[in-house]
């Protein structure tokens, strides 16, 4: 994932996440002993441990945020997740995973679209086709490409996507999924019989008035 940056001017930062995670706890007074000399090669923190001006803000959202977001997705690629961290004036994005990847920190008014770059989540039209039953490691299988679409209409769809976002803001917390196929719309999960789960397709309003609640948590202001 690229796009904006870790500093206020135009420049990419692309970290390991221990090196992120370092970069928070510099935040709160706590940098690790064995990541200053690069956090401090990066021109992140100073020498003495405190974060740069221009990453001051990133830092802060990253080691004292206000709200949390992971976002997983399987998709034509394979399994894969993000994370966001929103804090006082910053949202910040980091893709999970073993190697460096670009940090995307944004006004916190953004989060939105760190929200929608995440999920892929875009204008969808209302499928028409009939409700579905599969449990979700089926569905995650074939939108991987590994296992048959239990969905009809499977030609038409050539990147299928399934996402959840869970989130965390002081005592709220918040679960939403989406099958998402493209020209047949998005799909909504509901439990069943078993561990079969009942997929219906819904209009992209819901999708968007869910991920408004989480939007409302986390960029509330917050003592």
């Amino acid at each position: 994932m690229t796009g904006p940056t870790v500093a206020r001017e135009s420049r990419e930062l692309v970290v390991h996440r221990d090196l992120l995670v370092a970069l928070g706890a510099a935040a709160r007074g706590e940098v690790p002993a064995g990541s200053i000399d690069e956090l401090v090669a990066r021109d992140l923190v100073t020498p003495d441990g405190r974060p740069t001006d221009a990453a001051a803000d990133t830092a802060a959202a990253v080691g004292s945020p206000r709200g949390t977001v992971r976002v997983t997705a399987a998709g034509p690629g394979g399994t894969g997740a993000a994370d966001l961290w929103v804090g006082a004036t910053r949202a910040v994005l980091h893709p999970a995973g073993d190697r460096p990847a670009p940090v995307v920190s944004v006004s916190r008014s953004l989060l939105p679209q760190l929200v929608v770059r995440a999920t892929g989540l875009g204008p969808r039209p209302l499928a028409g086709g009939p409700a579905f039953s599969a449990d979700a490691a089926l569905v995650a299988a074939a939108c991987a490409g590994t296992a048959t679409p239990p969905w009809a209409g499977a030609e038409a769809v050539q990147r299928p996507r399934l996402w959840r976002v869970t989130w965390r803001a002081g005592e709220a917390r918040g679960d939403i999924g989406f099958l998402d196929l493209g020209p047949l719309g998005l799909w909504r999960p509901a439990p069943a019989q078993g561990p079969a789960l009942t997929w219906s397709p819904v209009p992209a309003a819901t999708a968007w008035r869910e991920l408004g609640r989480l939007f409302a948590a986390t960029l509330e202001d917050r003592p």
